[in-house]
């Protein structure tokens, strides 16, 4: 009479665990776009760094393309219409210990991190929304400028951002 051979518990419990490990492990991540957006930084004496950062997927946040340059920057998350950025790189407001606009006023000269997008049409345009409302696609470029301006108009003070292109920052990517 032939009897089962018993099956060793220790095997089956390997199997089951090699499945649900090749189950856990997606190719969603593997298979997951990386993008590229320009970044430029121009601080009060005129030096400026251009970078092109890779990330993950189709969007992320202006705020979310600064911390990824690893550009050391301090950032005000408890304004209501969005993060303000106090300081980038040592440059500006050191807050919570001051003001994130510390160099502003009611009246007079108002001098802070002004946001800046590359328009399609390669124009640099005053972002109407702050960095962590601002969605940032492959090919975007935006810049934060330590802005000194004695009225509320930018327009009027728009500072000189360089003519650049997206291709021109991120060219050996």
């Amino acid at each position: 009479m032939l009897r089962p051979k018993k099956k060793n518990p220790r095997f089956l419990l390997l199997g089951i665990i090699t499945i649900i490990l090749l189950n856990s492990c997606t190719t969603e991540i593997a298979s997951e776009t990386i993008s590229y957006a320009g970044l430029i930084v121009k601080h009060e004496d005129g030096h400026q760094t251009s970078m092109c950062i890779p990330f993950q997927g189709d969007e992320i946040t202006g705020e979310e393309l600064l911390n990824l340059s690893e550009i050391p920057y301090i950032s005000d998350v408890t304004n209501p219409m969005g993060s303000r950025i106090c300081s980038i790189d040592g440059e500006g407001c050191d807050f919570p210990a001051e003001k994130c606009f510390c160099q502003c006023g009611n009246i007079g000269p108002c001098t802070y991190w002004a946001y800046f997008a590359l328009s399609e049409g390669e124009e640099w345009v005053y972002s109407p929304v702050g960095p962590n409302m601002r969605k940032i696609h492959q090919g975007d470029v935006d810049a934060w400028v330590w802005l000194s301006k004695a009225s509320k108009d930018v327009e009027s003070v728009k500072p000189t951002l360089p003519t650049i292109t997206f291709d021109e920052i991120c060219s050996n990517e």
